[in-house]
Formats: structure tokens, C-alpha cells, sequence
């Protein structure tokens, strides 16, 4: 399956001819009946009324803005629509906004969500909740555009120690230029301008008058992890014997060993996110970088730590792709921590099971930002 990004014209085009090609509903415009907002589209028919939002961007939190909107909207007018519908990009649906969406409609099933993606020269939704709808759970439509003539530029590689400063920069400042990123990552302006056309050119970035937005940071964090996975960093995996019944015991030793071999660590992945937020659960894991797991430390460590292979707790070492990942750390709570950027791209990179601790993670940067 071939899937690329739908602007908002072209996705409303799309769904109305998908809606005139495989349903009798007709399309209806009503004016506004508040000045701060306008359903999408209005379909109709003889029996059902149904509000439409569509949404282009694969920001998650662009989608869950939106049924707070539309529940906001169904509390001041709640007899005017028989079901509300918003459609999302299939990539922006996550756990946590599909557990959103299920609690709302415990108690509001008339919020009903559709997702759609492109397949070769076709656009394809699929209703995700459970509900039924007065629509087909699938509908499809030809793309209102044709895919480009022109071949792809090469993949660029943005897990380059270099190239990982231009983007953590880019994850934590919402508008830049590409003098403001060379002057503070110390990186030359000619590999930010090729990083920069790349994001640009990939539909990631966009410039706004003379600034440089990141549109697209969930696209930008998925390019990096094509490139660098965590496995391919891990160093060496223990597990530890029960006389250490709780992670941060565990934690303690273990920083007790590094400071005392001189060897610089940081905290990172679900080790680090518990430091940043109450959101995830418990895992029974310590993870970090080390910056050389030597064969003497490896000694040491097994000599300190006894390790189990029937014990419950998983150590997790790994070798740092880039010295600014302990430059950039910090203390909290008495150990050193990566940088709340850094352990989302390591979650991101992590695969699915740390995805959805890293936009909850990011979301909340993201939010912080001026």
C-alpha cells in the first residue's frame, strides 16, 4: 500500500464524491449559527441529519481538539444533528486517542469517527467506531489529483549526529530560520538547508512568511525511526535476581556502579518518560545509555548485580549514537536523565510499544512551546 498526505481541499473533495457515488444523501449548506464555527459539510436525508468534520493533519492532537469541538457544538444545539462524524487520517489515530474516542461514546454514541487513507489512485474510509452510522462503514472515491510524474529525491538520513541536532531543534522550537538553527547547533547553514528542503519538500515543514514551521512532527519522528532503531544500539541486557524487589533499588546500584567506574550514563526510555510524566504505567525495566559498557564494567556489573536469568527485572543498556545525548542530559531526582526530546525520538524509535508513551510525551512539549 502506497499512502501519502490529502491536503483539506482535496480530502473534501474526495468525501463528497465518495458520499454522491455510494450513498442517496444529499449535500446542504447552512449558514452559521455561531460565528466561531461552521460544520465541514451537512449531509441529508429524508430521515437523518449528519455533521461532518474532516481533518487533514496527522497531528493527534489536532483530532482530539476536534470532538471536544464537536462536543461542545452538540451541547448548545444538541437536537440539530442526528450523528456527528469526524475523519481523520488512519496514521493519526493512536491508543490513546482511540480509548478517547470510545469513552466519549459511552456517553454520546451519536460521535461517530470514520479514517482514511490512500491506496494507488484511490482514497479510502473506514468507520473505526463501533456504532452504527446512517453511512456505509466503507466508502471510497478516485483522488481528486494524480500522483506525481517526477521520481522522489533520495532519502535523506536525519539520524546523523549532525543531522539530530537540526531536528531536535526543529521538535522544540515552533518557528525558526535556518540562521537561527546553524547559529545554535552549531552546524553548518549548508546541510540545514539541505535537512530544511528535505522537510520542506517531504511536506514535514512549510515556511510561514520568513519562519520555518514543523507541520508535521509525527511524519518527521516516523522518518527518523526508519533509520535508527534502538535494538541495533543495545549493548547488553540483564535480568536481575529477586533480592532486588523494586526498579528503583535497582536504579540506585546501578548508578552507584557507574559513578564509581567513572563511566557517564543517562536514563532514557520508559526509565527517563517516568521521570516526565504520570502517564505510563509500571514496566519492571531500568534502560540507559552507558558510554562504554567495556569488558572490565561488564565485570563489574555482573559482580555487583548477580544476574538472573529467572529474575523480574530487565536491564537494558545501550550505546549512545551522539555525544549531545549526554551533553543535553540532566539531574532529576538524583540521576542523570535524557532530555525530555530525546527520550521521545528513543521511544518513537523504539517501536510500537513506545509510540504512544511519545506522543503523550511530546504532546505535552508541544503544548509548552511559545
Amino acid at each position: 500500500m502506497v499512502s501519502r498526505k490529502v491536503d483539506y481541499r482535496n480530502l473534501r473533495k474526495a468525501f463528497v464524491k465518495a458520499i454522491k457515488e455510494n450513498t442517496k444523501f444529499k449535500i446542504i449548506t447552512e449558514p452559521k449559527t455561531r460565528s466561531s464555527y461552521r460544520p465541514d459539510l451537512i449531509l441529508s436525508d429524508n430521515q437523518n441529519k449528519i455533521m461532518i468534520e474532516l481533518k487533514s493533519s496527522t497531528y493527534p492532537q489536532k483530532s482530539i481538539d476536534a470532538l471536544y469541538q464537536i462536543i461542545g457544538y452538540d451541547r448548545i444545539s444538541p437536537d440539530r444533528f442526528d450523528t456527528l462524524i469526524l475523519i481523520i487520517p488512519k496514521t493519526s489515530l493512536t491508543l490513546n486517542l482511540m480509548d478517547l474516542i470510545n469513552m466519549i461514546q459511552q456517553e454520546l454514541s451519536k460521535i461517530q469517527v470514520f479514517t482514511y487513507y490512500t491506496e494507488e489512485d484511490k482514497i479510502i474510509f473506514n468507520q473505526t467506531t463501533q456504532t452504527s452510522t446512517p453511512l456505509p462503514d466503507f466508502l471510497s472515491s478516485d483522488l481528486p489529483f494524480s500522483l506525481p510524474a517526477t521520481p522522489r529525491r533520495k532519502r535523506v538520513s536525519l539520524s546523523y549526529p549532525k543531522s539530530m541536532r537540526i531536528v531536535r531543534y526543529l521538535l522544540t522550537n515552533k518557528n525558526t530560520t535556518q540562521t537561527e538553527i546553524a547559529d545554535k547547533t552549531n552546524v553548518s547553514i549548508g546541510l540545514v538547508n539541505k535537512i530544511v528542503t528535505y522537510l520542506v519538500e517531504n511536506n514535514m515543514a512549510r515556511y510561514k512568511r520568513r519562519n520555518l514551521v514543523l507541520t508535521e512532527p509525527w511524519k518527521l519522528l516516523n522518518e527518523i525511526a526508519w533509520s535508527r532503531n534502538m535494538e541495533q544500539l543495545r549493548t547488553g541486557t540483564y535480568f536481575m535476581p529477586d533480592r532486588f524487589s523494586t526498579t528503583e533499588e535497582l536504579e540506585e546500584k546501578i548508578k552507584q556502579i557507574f559513578n564509581s567506574e567513572n563511566v557517564r550514563y543517562s536514563l532514557t526510555l520508559f526509565s527517563a518518560a517516568s521521570r516526565y510524566t504520570s502517564y505510563m504505567k509500571k514496566y519492571d525495566v531500568i534502560q540507559l545509555y552507558a558510554e562504554h559498557l567495556s569488558e572490565s564494567l561488564k565485570k563489574v556489573l555482573i559482580q555487583e548485580l548477580n544476574p538472573d536469568s529467572k529474575g523480574q527485572i530487565q536491564l537494558e543498556i545501550f550505546e549512545p549514537d551522539s555525544i549531545e545525548i549526554f551533553r543535553e542530559s540532566s539531574n532529576r531526582d538524583g540521576f542523570r536523565v535524557c532530555s525530555k526530546i530525546q527520550t521521545v525520538i528513543d521511544l518513537y524509535c523504539f517501536g510500537n510499544i513506545g509510540r504512544d508513551l511519545a506522543i503523550e510525551l511530546y504532546s505535552k512539549i508541544r503544548g509548552e512551546l511559545i
